[in-house]
């Protein structure tokens, strides 16, 4: 620390009386000692400044900080600085030098010191010192006007008082049948160079006891002991030329080892180890001896030894492990655990985990057995399997042996029974089903017992899907299996397992695969199909198809016909099987043979007769008009003769040449205007063989109009519907 002492100046000269003095104060090793400075002056200055060089033994004591004093105020500051080992400069002051210390007597002063640990008893001096007896003094005061003023300067004491020795034992768990060690501590404010101790301890709970050097004792010092009597022990730690002291004041003189019996404590029990002396009146528990030969009598303090004693309980109560049934085939089973629990003070200590008995080879430990210490309130568990090697009522024990001396050895029963578990040989991995058919049962293999006859043994099917069921029995030795399908069985490969269960609920089980296929859809025809042989067609309903599994949009339709001028278009809506039939003109009216044919996801096809009527367009009652999406159909029609008027026959007309100019187009449009009107005057007069008669033509107001034309033009092909080809028949 920098001490502002720049305005001060080298050399003072006497003026007003003053006096600073230091006070004196007392601890023991480690506490502080805290040194008041006393001002005093005369006259009516007051001094602004004061600069204090001190000197203490820096071996018992060691500078810690300086506090203000009543006599500061606020605007003085304080500072203080260690220039060399044992030496303090101190200085308080107004910076500005216009604030005096408040009177002119008073503690001006604090200075804190605090004693070290190994300082001896007795009186430290904290005095006033100069650096140079010519020109810087011990002390040194300023005045508010500046004079330098040199107080007459009184040294203080650090008194560090005598603290009588002792000597403590310390205190240790210890456990049966092991060592335990006490630390022998010394503290004490004095050099000895030898100690002669009295131990004793309860003979019925320790034996062979000992005395063995701490870090006090040096390389010099030797450590002698024995035993006057049983519970009692002399020990003697000294030099033999007794020139050296101890290496310190305070820490383990020396350990005392007692070893504990080997017999039944309770957990927890404490044991005093304390001090003795033969005559009270003369000889003392301990003596310590100075490098003067001066003997002192310490104060001794006693210690003590719980003794911890390890408790085995089971976690819930005493176990007893049964096995139950297990087929010696099938290797060991689920494991049952035996879980322990430390309720002691002292680790528990395992000797052996082993099993005994008739049956011991049937039984054993699942993983490597844990056989370290258990801590105290921990748990530690055994886990024991089941093996059986031979039929019939298997027996053994769990012996655990351990170091509590309530109960050694624990002992758990072990049963259990080996079983032969029914044997099922599959002489099919595959079965079929037809789904919606009626139900299937099959043989699937043989079953067979060792300890049971067949009648006696159980079948069951297990793993199958929604909507199948099946059924399984023992007739004879031989495995059967029915199988039924209900409602939307899934169609395809299924896997399941068949099992063989014997009266003791032992099992085997073997796994095979059902195939479900399915039935073909029903097909109904729906009768009176005919079609018009006049170019034009039209959507009919053909049949109502169903499937048990397929939805019905999906199932597939196919149709094939012998005259291949039929223009068929399937679709499926719904169920309803629809066609778009039709006929080219001059197609010969008959009734012609359809196959139809529909087909599900599986693959299953069902196949229908259908009649279809081919007429001719005269057999037509009214005129058929096509409606199609892109252009207009054109059909010639003979004109119907009424009731009372006798038909004439008419010549084919030939076929019209459908001009596709557009003024062509236009013309024709004109000529249909009055189509309807001609032709119903047309029918009253009488017909003459040999002219033509212009055929009917279809207009947007479904109004006709006949035209005479002496030669009959050649008439448009019919385009097909919605531009498909013609199917061709089968």
């Amino acid at each position: 620390m920098a001490l502002t002492l720049g305005w001060i100046a080298l050399a003072s000269f006497p003026a007003a009386a003053a006096k600073l003095s230091l006070g004196e104060d007392s601890s023991n090793p480690g506490g502080v000692i805290t040194l008041p400075v006393e001002l005093q002056m005369d006259g009516a200055s007051g001094a602004v400044a004061a600069l204090l060089r001190l000197e203490y033994d820096n071996e018992a004591l060691e500078f810690e900080s300086v506090r203000p004093g009543p006599m500061m105020a606020r605007a003085h500051t304080l500072e203080a600085n260690c220039p060399t080992t044992g030496r303090l400069n101190i200085v308080a002051l107004d910076p500005f030098g216009v604030t005096p210390f408040q009177g002119t007597q008073g503690r001006l002063l604090d200075v804190r010191f605090r004693v070290r640990a190994d300082a001896q008893q007795g009186e430290y001096a904290v005095k006033f010192t100069r650096r140079n007896m010519l020109s810087i003094p011990a002390a040194e005061l300023t005045s508010v006007n500046g004079a330098r003023i040199t107080p007459a300067a009184s040294p203080g004491r650090a008194i560090v008082p005598m603290i009588p020795p002792r000597i403590t034992i310390g205190k240790q768990d210890g456990l049966r049948g092991k060592t335990v060690t006490l630390p022998v501590e010394l503290s004490g404010t004095k050099d000895f160079t030898a100690a002669l101790l009295r131990f004793q301890f309860d003979a019925a709970a320790f034996e062979n006891p000992r005395v063995v050097p701490g870090k006090l004792m040096t390389s010099s010092h030797l450590a002698d002991f024995h035993a006057p009597a049983p519970g009692r022990l002399n020990a003697a730690l000294y030099p033999p030329k007794g020139a050296p002291v101890f290496n310190a004041q305070n820490g383990v003189l020396c350990y005392l080892s007692l070893d504990v019996k080997q017999r039944k404590f309770s957990d927890g029990e404490l044991f005093p180890v304390g001090f003795y002396r033969d005559d009270p009146r003369q000889r003392p528990f301990a003596e310590l001896t100075l490098p003067t030969a001066e003997r002192l009598s310490p104060k001794v303090v006693e210690g003590q030894v719980r003794i911890l004693m390890p408790e085995v309980e089971f976690d819930k109560e005493t176990p007893q492990l049964t096995f139950g049934g297990r087929d010696i085939d099938q290797g060991a089973g689920a494991s049952l655990p035996v879980v322990l629990r430390n309720a002691g003070l002292a680790p528990v200590e395992f000797a052996s985990v082993k099993i005994e008995g008739a049956s011991a080879k049937d039984f054993g430990f699942e993983g490597k057995i844990d056989t370290s210490p258990m801590d105290t309130g921990s748990t530690r568990s055994f886990a024991v399997t089941f093996n059986p090697k031979r039929r019939g009522k298997r027996n053994a024990r769990l012996l655990i042996v351990t170091n509590d001396d309530d109960e050694t050895t624990l002992t758990i029963p072990l049963s259990g029974e080996g079983w032969v578990a029914p044997k099922i040989a599959l002489t099919t991995g595959s079965l079929e089903l037809k789904a919606g058919g009626a139900p299937k049962r099959s043989a699937v293999g043989t079953v067979s017992d060792t300890e049971d006859s067949s009648p006696a043994l159980r079948l069951a099917v297990t793993g199958l899907p929604d909507g199948l069921r099946a059924q399984a029995e023992n007739h004879g030795g031989t495995a059967y299996v029915q199988l039924e399908a209900e409602g939307r069985t899934p169609r395809g490969e299924h896997k399941a397992r068949i099992k063989v269960i014997d009266r003791d609920g032992l099992e085997s089980s073997a796994k095979f695969n059902i195939r479900v296929y399915g039935t073909p859809p029903s097909v109904d025809v729906v009768s009176e199909v005919s079609v018009v042989a006049d170019g034009t067609t039209r959507v009919v309903t053909l049949a109502r198809v169903s499937d048990l599994q397929t939805p019905a949009g999906r199932l597939k339709a196919r149709l094939s016909s012998s005259p291949k001028p039929l223009t068929v278009e399937l679709s499926n809506e719904n169920g309803e099987l629809r066609a778009v039939l039709g006929a080219p003109e001059g197609m010969p009216a008959q009734t012609w043979v359809v196959n139809l044919e529909v087909e599900d996801e599986d693959g299953e096809t069902a196949r229908a007769i259908l009649g279809v009527d081919v007429k001719s367009p005269s057999a037509k009652k009214t005129p058929a008009v096509s409606k199609r999406p892109a252009q207009q159909t054109v059909s010639e029609k003979k004109p119907t003769p009424k009731k009372n008027v006798a038909p004439v026959p008419t010549p084919k007309p030939k076929p019209v040449e459908k001009n596709t100019d557009v003024s062509t187009a236009k013309t024709n449009q004109a000529t249909k205007e009055t189509a309807e009107q001609k032709e119903t005057a047309k029918q009253k007069e009488s017909v003459k063989p040999e002219k033509a008669v212009k055929p009917q033509v279809a207009d947007d107001k479904n109004k006709t109009k006949a035209v005479e034309k002496p030669e009959p033009t050649k008439k448009e092909d019919p385009p097909t519907t919605s531009g498909r080809t013609l199917q061709e028949s089968d």
